[in-house]
């Protein structure tokens, strides 16, 4: 029971693996990574660059055994058909979960940066209403507009790390790794829990046109968020030093705010919210339109159009209630949600599936 009939394809795919991850963690990263690894914060992100396509080959390894069928179908096959539902129902939880979380980071930015004076709960409204419309228009459109969508945030993120060059000294990134490996370590654990968020692709493989590009779609996707990721570490502290980024809120956003070239471009902040909003708007979408399919699946619904607006309204309530407010949210981030993610969803399930499919020699060889 697929629900969709849309195909997507590999450039499609690698598409909305960078618009799950990229937004998010461009935002976040150089701060949560150098308050733990300090200079070393751009170590910290190739460290959970690789750990995602470590992820990623445990999740495609998984799903190619069924290359047919998402991972809510394909567990009851594996698990039976109560533990297959309850693994089913924990994943629309979990979806409805991490977008509860990016719809409350994305009000939260717009709030404090350019609406300060709109409710949140106005912001939260218009938001899922525009984000539920591409939802019911399939898995196709999403994958069209993240094409789109792409390489306008890369040119923006390129636009603000390439004049803050000026002000990079190389002094501030060293000495390196001068407390050892472990802070290293500690600074990479929340963005590995981000890159992670790659096990959507267990969702979506059954929608490629073409499945043996899912791959190279999926790892190429790990490499690009990587390397981008690994460029606004090295150049946020290498401007400002890992002590004043391990303070700022949103680092990025701050690298904008010092831009000058020749006084005539300068306070280019403006990019990062039109960043900001450009992505956030397709990871909404992204974990908006899984959920939705999960659900519908779960209920046994013949279409899961009439299940999105629904969920809208309790996204809503979740990123409202969850959340007082945004200091609760940064803790919950930094604290509770890497392990909590990391060891259910995005490496444990897996994990436990393909173990279970390989000694019983379930689907087929993947890889």
């Amino acid at each position: 029971m697929m629900l969709e009939k849309g195909k997507i394809t590999g450039n499609q795919l690698t598409v909305i693996v960078v618009l799950m991850i990229l937004p998010t963690a461009i935002l976040f990263l150089p701060a949560i990574s150098s308050a733990a690894a300090k200079q070393d914060a751009w170590i910290s992100a190739v460290l959970a660059m690789l750990g995602g396509i470590g992820i990623a080959l445990l999740v495609l390894a998984l799903s190619l055994r069924f290359p047919d069928q998402p991972l809510d179908l394909f567990s009851e096959k594996i698990a039976g058909k109560i533990v297959g539902r309850c693994i089913s129902f924990l994943y629309f939880w979990f979806f409805l979960h991490i977008n509860s979380i990016i719809v409350r980071e994305y009000v939260e930015y717009l709030s404090s940066a350019i609406l300060p004076q709109t409710p949140l709960e106005v912001l939260i409204v218009t938001s899922l209403l525009v984000s539920g419309f591409a939802v019911r228009s399939g898995l196709e459109v999403i994958g069209r507009l993240g094409e789109f969508i792409l390489p306008i945030v890369v040119m923006m993120i390129l636009f603000i790390l390439l004049p803050s060059t000026k002000d990079f000294e190389w002094g501030r990134l060293t000495p390196m790794m001068a407390e050892g490996f472990k802070p290293v370590i500690e600074g990479a654990f929340a963005p590995v829990s981000w890159f992670g968020e790659v096990v959507t692709v267990a969702f979506l493989i059954p929608f490629l046109n073409q499945v043996q590009a899912s791959k190279k779609a999926v790892v190429g996707g790990i490499v690009l968020i990587g390397i981008l990721l690994v460029g606004v570490a090295v150049i946020t502290v290498g401007v400002f030093g890992a002590s004043e980024v391990a303070r700022m809120k949103f680092p990025t956003f701050e690298l904008a705010r010092v831009i000058n070239i020749g006084n005539f471009l300068e306070r280019v902040e403006w990019l990062v919210d039109s960043l900001w909003m450009l992505g956030a708007f397709m990871k909404i979408t992204i974990y908006y339109y899984i959920a939705a399919l999960v659900g519908a699946r779960w209920f046994r619904l013949k279409d899961y159009k009439p299940l999105v607006f629904p969920i809208g309204l309790l996204l809503m309530v979740l990123s409202l209630l969850l959340y007082p407010n945004a200091v609760d949210l940064v803790a919950f981030l930094g604290e509770v949600w890497p392990p909590y993610s990391l060891i259910v969803f995005e490496v444990g399930i897996p994990l436990f599936l393909w173990t279970i499919a390989l000694i019983r020699g379930q689907g087929r060889k993947a890889l």
